[in-house]
């Protein structure tokens, strides 16, 4: 079975983006965007992972070195999608996080 493919059908866009030394790069698969909340009433959504992840971005300069800081930051993530989902997420998940150095 195929870990990644490309729709043919789905339409991209390139972007040119300027980066600064520790910038990062967040790819996540869809199973973190549609977590369900325990009452399945709303997807934890990408509009929210993107507030999460900006309210956790100060909080992972108080962790030492860049590995515990990234490593730290998924930890919290998947934490905070069980309490969202009340220990309920039943899709897989997969996060990478690149970090400009």
């Amino acid at each position: 079975m195929p870990v990644c493919v490309l729709l043919t059908e789905a339409i991209h866009q390139t972007v040119t983006v300027s980066m600064k030394q520790g910038d990062k790069v967040v790819l996540f698969t869809d199973g973190i965007t549609e977590t369900w909340n325990e009452k399945r009433e709303e997807h934890f959504s990408s509009e929210r992972l993107i507030r999460w992840m900006e309210e956790h971005h100060g909080q992972q300069e108080k962790t030492n070195g860049k590995r515990n800081q990234n490593k730290k930051l998924l930890e919290d993530l998947v934490h905070d999608l069980n309490r969202f989902s009340g220990g309920g997420i039943t899709d897989d998940i997969a996060i990478l996080i690149a970090e400009f150095l």
